[in-house]
């Protein structure tokens, strides 16, 4: 028999779906299973396919910029929008969000920084050459990609702006991510967990301007 202290405390509980920490728990799952297989189904084969195989492309080495424009705009955007916000106001709009894209892209750029040192993996080019295992802690190294990690830090919080602007970095993100991997200078499975990363934190960023 339900008593209505039970009922109570019922209704008092959150929901397990649509809650920010499911939301996250849900984006951390399909991350680690992508870098998981990528990791041991795709990145040694293509990485021996890329050098074998396809020549130095100055097109693909172009293509590595256009993450490396997000992390500038980036920098710009704490240094200008952040003055703005301290010296003249509170900003709104468009503009705000902007502001926390800018952020976002920091923080995660931090992240990733120390997760390199961490992580230690040989990226493909020097991999190659040796055959060796890729990981070794405190050495800096190329898991996770901080190019695919600034691209995804801006992504949960330029969607809440206009669905064509992250349609236009999904594609982007996808040609860098091409010249990351022509390049030699990552594995799949370190764009995965790059783009693990940056979601990660573009979202975390979202949910507490939210509640401040």
């Amino acid at each position: 028999m339900t008593t209505a202290r039970d009922r109570r405390t019922r209704v008092r509980l959150p929901p397990l779906t649509g809650t920010p920490l499911a939301s996250w728990g849900a984006w951390m799952v399909l991350g680690l299973v992508l870098v998981w297989v990528s990791g041991h189904a795709l990145d040694h084969r293509v990485a021996r396919y890329v050098h074998e195989r396809l020549a130095f492309s100055r097109n693909a080495r172009r293509l590595v910029h256009i993450p490396e424009l997000v992390i500038l705009a980036g920098l710009v955007g704490v240094v200008a929008l952040g003055a703005w916000s301290a010296l003249v106001g509170r900003l709104r709009g468009v503009w705000r969000q902007l502001l926390l894209a800018s952020i976002s892209v920091c923080i995660a750029m931090a992240l990733t920084d120390a997760l390199k040192i961490w992580f230690g993996r040989i990226p493909p080019l020097r991999w190659y050459d040796q055959q060796w295992r890729n990981f070794y802690a405190y050495l800096p190294g190329s898991f996770p990609s901080g190019h695919m990690t600034a691209l995804s830090a801006v992504v949960p919080i330029l969607w809440q702006v206009s669905r064509w602007v992250v349609l236009v970095l999904v594609i982007a993100g996808a040609a860098g991510c091409y010249g990351l991997i022509r390049m030699q200078g990552h594995f799949i499975s370190d764009l995965f967990g790059g783009m693990m990363v940056g979601g990660t934190v573009g979202y975390a960023v979202l949910c507490a301007d939210r509640r401040s």
